[in-house]
């Protein structure tokens, strides 16, 4: 059976006007940890081999949706959390956490044609 991989140029050229941003390397980063987390597609990353940690699989991009779009609350918040914790080290420093919402206003200012920065 031939696997479905994404790496991340080919993830950010999906993602449109975010892929050129720091957000779509975050989710890319986030949907990698979640296969770890979740314990998911095993059979899968045996496939995929020593370049699992490198490539996306079509199922671990729908489990990011999955919990992104229907998860609760606390399932969203927590992959929140885990984007500005960007060494899994299960915290966050005052800069990262400044610059994640930098590139969250600046990202959607320019999406919607209103450029807002971290100060508005």
């Amino acid at each position: 059976m031939e696997l479905k991989v994404i790496g991340l140029d080919n993830f950010r050229e999906m993602q449109g006007m975010i892929g050129s941003y720091y957000m779509s390397e975050a989710i890319f980063k986030v949907t990698l940890r979640l296969r770890h987390k979740l314990d998911t597609n095993l059979e899968s990353m045996r496939m995929l081999g020593k370049d699992s940690e490198q490539y996306l699989t079509v199922e671990d991009y729908l489990v990011y949706n999955d919990v992104s779009f229907h998860g609760t609350d606390q399932e969203k918040t927590m992959l929140t959390f885990m984007m500005m914790d960007d060494g899994g080290k299960g915290r966050v420093t005052i800069e990262m956490f400044r610059f994640f919402w930098q590139q969250y206003i600046f990202m959607y200012g320019t999406i919607l044609h209103s450029p807002y920065s971290y100060n508005d």
